[in-house]
């Protein structure tokens, strides 16, 4: 299952005839603008058509674009023609294709993209809010919402996120089913500076949405640590810009390892670790709830 632009794809014809079996008024005028070449003239060059697929199978599919149907209004981007085929409705997939815009809109410094819609509370469940009734090209109210996207950046640890870090820290405790316990077992994050050998933090305008540490164990050798990112994040490439942000850090401070432990429950960070080349080793420490060790040699 992937996201990919209808414009890049060089199997057009078999996307085209996949969108023509919409059952949805508006993606039929989709297939009409596509098939008569008119896209880029009716909603703006440089736009984009984002499909799901998975193999040969179209799963659901929308715009960004310059234009959508609210045209009187200074207001771009746009989210427009979102459509999920029936048999794939009730999987949150439109979720996969705001993650993808959400990409798009970091590679272009987009703050926020725009929804022209007469749903109510479905674009609500993907981080969208309601700004205001505006007036589409047929003269009909449309409902028009915002889905912003804040300034993300990866920071180095300073003393005037700590409480920022525990507040973090704390929510992705408890969506673990663990408790944070600073003046116990995680007495550490009391002294950051100090406790590790490195401390990044992943910042969404002001706000902590992903930690990352490396603990020194030797002078060879460095722990990977407090590896978190908030949920609403997830997809969008942050977790392997953490890793792969301490694996430069352990390389600039001249480790020649970097190991980790886990869980096995915890399927999509075991992925996440594969996929940054880390590989099984033995136990190196008592920790009682580990049962994955992994490295990855330098």
């Amino acid at each position: 299952m992937k996201v990919i632009n209808y414009f890049d794809s060089d199997r057009q014809e078999h996307w085209l005839e996949k969108i023509g079996e919409c059952d949805w008024g508006a993606g039929k005028y989709l297939y009409e603008l596509l098939s008569k070449n008119e896209f880029y003239e009716t909603v703006g060059e440089g736009s984009r058509l984002l499909l799901l697929i998975d193999g040969d199978e179209l799963m659901s599919f929308c715009t960004y674009a310059v234009k959508d149907d609210v045209q009187s209004t200074e207001l771009t981007p746009w989210v427009g023609f979102v459509y999920t085929y029936p048999q794939y409705r009730g999987h949150r997939y439109v979720g996969l294709l705001f993650n993808e815009i959400g990409k798009i809109a970091e590679t272009e410094e987009v703050p926020q993209v725009y929804i022209s819609t007469n749903e109510e509370g479905l674009y609500e469940k993907y981080g969208c809010e309601y700004k205001e009734q505006m007036t589409d090209i047929e003269g009909e109210p449309t409902r028009v919402y915002v889905k912003k996207f804040p300034h993300v950046q990866l920071v180095d640890y300073s003393d005037e996120l700590k409480d920022s870090v525990f507040k973090f820290t704390d929510t992705c405790f408890s969506e673990l089913g663990k408790a944070f316990d600073p003046e116990g077992r995680h007495s550490f994050y009391n002294d950051i500076g100090s406790s590790f050998a490195s401390f990044k933090c992943l910042l969404a305008d002001d706000e902590v949405i992903g930690t990352v540490g490396l603990k020194k164990i030797d002078d060879d050798t460095a722990e990977l640590k407090a590896l978190y990112l908030h949920k609403e994040y997830r997809g969008l490439g942050w977790g392997s810009r953490l890793i792969n942000s301490a694996i430069d850090e352990a390389r600039t401070l001249e480790f020649k390892t970097i190991v980790l432990d886990s869980m096995s429950i915890y399927k999509d960070a075991l992925k996440l670790y594969e996929k940054s080349g880390f590989v099984p080793t033995e136990r190196f420490n008592d920790n009682p709830y580990a049962d994955i060790f992994m490295k990855k040699d330098l």
